[in-house]
């Protein structure tokens, strides 16, 4: 009897022991758990300050290391976030991939599935057999200029026939002018000269200040790809043709 008390004794202080060592073991894994969890928090709060700084290479780091303690894995979006900011396009595109599978409910699933389309696009391989083709820039359309010459050379020719008209009329009032007796011989020439500078000044004015208008109206109503207006000028009218 007493050696069964003994061995009932001995199995109960084991049983004890055990018992104890396995709540220490649970309470070490508690501890161990609580702790990584808050040093996963504390990577992760970290990495959303580099990220907001634009450290994106430390952010990467950063999320990385708290997916990896903690093995959440909403974290792998912000790990595509900083991956393709720093351009590691394939770390980005599996990082999103992994996120998709494993949290598919979440409600970043529709920016990260394009952000999936749009990393697998930029890294397929480009067909050898067809040749990119670089399509030049479009020409910018010529400025109408034609208009503007004509409007010169009108303004031109109207200046000229100014001055001559001017010039004839000095030189007539010098004739119908000229003192008592004055010899003939000396207002000889402006005689024939007054009324060919007014005749040749009034053509010249006309047809300038014609061609001024005409220039002007072909500036305003010409576009790039229109037929070329064509003028011609005559001694006393300027005709347009073409279309506009």
């Amino acid at each position: 009897m007493h050696k069964l008390l003994g061995v009932l004794s001995i199995a109960c202080v084991f049983s004890t022991a055990a018992h104890a060592q396995a709540t220490e073991a649970d309470s070490a894994d508690a501890a161990e758990t609580v702790d990584s969890e808050t040093e996963a928090r504390m990577l992760f709060d970290s990495a959303q300050d580099a990220y907001r700084e634009g450290s994106f290479e430390r952010a990467l780091a950063l999320f990385q290391a708290s997916y990896d303690l903690s093995g959440r894995a909403e974290l792998l979006y912000n790990v595509g976030l900083a991956a393709e900011r720093t351009r590691d396009d394939e770390r980005a595109l599996r990082a999103f991939e992994e996120f998709v599978a494993a949290v598919p409910d979440s409600e970043r699933r529709a920016f990260a599935e394009t952000r999936i389309q749009a990393l697998r696009a930029s890294l397929a391989p480009a067909d050898e057999d067809t040749p990119v083709v670089s399509e030049p820039p479009p020409e910018p359309p010529s400025r109408p200029l034609g208009g503007f010459l004509v409007a010169g050379g009108g303004v031109a020719l109207a200046v000229a026939g100014t001055v001559m008209l001017v010039r004839g009329v000095s030189l007539r009032d010098e004739v119908e002018n000229a003192e008592p007796g004055t010899p003939f011989a000396n207002v000889e020439g402006n005689v024939s000269r007054a009324p060919a500078l007014i005749r040749g000044g009034e053509v010249l004015l006309a047809i300038g200040a014609a061609a001024a208008v005409a220039g002007v109206v072909i500036a305003i109503v010409q576009r790039p790809r229109a037929r070329a207006v064509e003028v011609a000028i005559g001694p006393t009218r300027v005709t347009l043709s073409g279309s506009f």
